[in-house]
């Protein structure tokens, strides 16, 4: 829109300016809704006003506005005194049919053209007015000579009053009146002047538009831990939030500030979080918003918690979600976690793991000290103590497998948490455990090394067995200059330990012999045994 420009001729004024008013801001209307461009210039009434306004496509960037009439409470300077039906509620019930009517100059009793009346429409959040439209009285008798509007912020001040406008006389009230982009506030006072007559003034419906203010669709709490089964929450919670644009397609751009306080007080006192700005749209779709909390209390201690929406760039807020309409947000059982008590850790001596891969183990255990979880840290060979294994849930831990060297040295410590792991105890002690170069080395052992058999054919064994850590796997064989009378029964390998059986034929000379049988396990120390098994004559 170019320009329009309504201005009395000098020395002139007359009630009918405000219908004309109204008349150019329905051609107005008229040539938005039809993007028409158009230019013209209208001269009438030369001796009330000169009206000239030109008209081109006009390009609006403000949302288009939405009916928050009943986000708001009214009240009025007056009402009707003979009968009930005729409350200031009675303006917002969406029915032309009914009505507010004040009590008239002062119940009847006084002059016509003396006595004001207030009509107010007061919203709990802050609230950009784009349009207030105020239909007729249904019934009744005259109206009022002007109207005025006013609007105040949280606090009862003016930030906006307008001019003084004039009424046609003998006509029931009837105005739409247009806002600035930027008139904030939070209470709307429709001040409508000096009865035309007694009787009782007043009008049938008010609607006020507003910029699509931000809301909160709900509110709700997750990650919460309560550790002993008492209901108070201990360590640190999510609150979580849906903020949306109240009936729009379109988005903005918000923060949000949190506020707590003891239940059953009062005073919020400062945000103790502020959000980073974010985009919103309708409410038709989600944009949950969540902060991460650390509960408080001196035992179990119920807070109230509030959260806050603020279009980006404002200091007051379109929305508030508290205890008074969400009851998630009301009495929240909140203490400060108790932290283990003091403990130890013992060890059993090292020892070497048969279960694959086959290495050293380290064992590790200890007392509960009121704590729900642990952590193992490590030190190798003297170094710094670092995370070795995290929340562990037992009072034990078994270090094995490819990380524990035969030869080295590690050192051990325990941390202990609490159920929301905020609070933590070091173990009292450390542990410094040398694992041995031979933890896992088997030694292989053949028995008897020598055996004495008869001339006659027959049979005789020899036992093997691991007399070191760890496992082995053996195999025996026959030398080949012996095969001719020596010879294995059964199976010639074993694991770890077992029998070798042999069997020897008649020996026809007369000197005695001696049988070689070589029985070797790669992993083990002395890795190959021989055993002579001596046949006499």
């Amino acid at each position: 829109m170019d320009k329009i420009t309504i201005a009395p001729k000098k020395g002139t004024e007359h009630p009918a300016l405000s219908a004309i008013t109204d008349a150019f801001s329905k051609i107005e209307n008229k040539a938005r809704r039809m993007a028409t461009p158009m230019k013209q210039t209208i001269r009438r009434f030369a001796n009330l006003c000169i009206v000239t306004f030109a008209l081109s496509v006009p390009v609006d960037i403000r949302a288009t506005p939405v009916n928050v009439t009943s986000q708001g409470s009214v009240s009025a300077s007056s009402t009707y005194q003979f009968s009930s039906t005729y409350s200031p509620s009675r303006a917002v019930d969406g029915s032309t049919g009914s009505n507010w009517f004040s009590d008239g100059c002062g119940g009847g009793s006084g002059s016509a053209g003396i006595f004001s009346e207030s009509f107010y429409w007061t919203s709990s959040q802050s609230t950009e007015f784009s349009r207030v439209e105020l239909d007729p009285e249904s019934i009744g008798g005259y109206g009022f000579s002007s109207i005025q509007f006013r609007i105040f912020n949280s606090s009862g001040g003016v930030v906006f009053t307008s001019s003084v406008i004039s009424l046609l006389p003998s006509l029931k009230v009837s105005r739409t009146y247009y806002f600035d982009a930027g008139t904030i506030g939070n209470k709307l006072e429709i001040i409508l002047l000096n009865h035309q007559n007694c009787d009782c003034g007043g009008f049938s419906e008010l609607r006020v538009y507003a910029e699509p203010p931000a809301t909160i669709y709900n509110a709700w709490w997750t990650s919460q831990f309560d550790g002993n089964g008492n209901g108070c929450f201990e360590g640190s919670a999510r609150l979580n939030w849906d903020p949306d644009v109240v009936g729009s397609s379109g988005s903005l751009t918000v923060y949000e500030k949190i506020y707590v306080k003891l239940a059953g007080t009062t005073d919020w006192g400062s945000p103790i979080r502020t959000t980073s700005q974010h985009t919103i749209t309708g409410s038709s779709s989600s944009d949950s918003q969540s902060e991460e909390l650390l509960m408080t209390g001196n035992g179990c201690t119920s807070w109230d918690y509030k959260i806050e929406v603020y279009r980006a760039g404002r200091s007051s807020s379109d929305y508030s979600r508290d205890p008074s309409n969400d009851s998630d947000l009301s009495a929240h059982r909140e203490e400060l976690p108790t932290p283990p008590g003091p403990f130890t850790i013992s060890n059993d001596p090292p020892y070497c793991d048969a279960n694959p891969p086959e290495g050293p183990a380290v064992q590790l255990w200890w007392a509960n000290n009121n704590a729900s979880s642990w952590d193992v840290y490590r030190s190798d060979n003297g170094g710094a103590y670092t995370p070795y294994a995290i929340n562990i849930l037992i009072t034990a831990f078994r270090n094995t497998g490819a990380s524990v060297v035969p030869g080295n040295t590690y050192g051990y410590r325990v941390r202990a948490w609490n159920s929301s792991r905020t609070l933590y105890k070091d173990s009292d002690n450390t542990l410094t455990i040398p694992i041995s170069a031979t933890i896992c080395t088997p030694t292989l052992s053949v028995t008897p090394a020598n055996r004495a058999v008869t001339e006659v054919g027959g049979g005789t064994t020899f036992n093997v067995a691991n007399t070191g850590n760890g496992t082995m796997s053996y195999g025996a064989t026959i030398l080949s200059i012996d095969t001719s009378w020596l010879m294995i029964a059964g199976s010639a390998s074993g694991g770890n330990s077992g029998t070798i059986s042999v069997n020897f034929s008649a020996n026809p000379s007369t000197q005695p012999r001696v049988g070689h049988i070589n029985v070797s396990a790669s992993s083990a120390s002395g890795a190959t045994v021989n055993s002579s098994p001596t046949q006499v004559t």
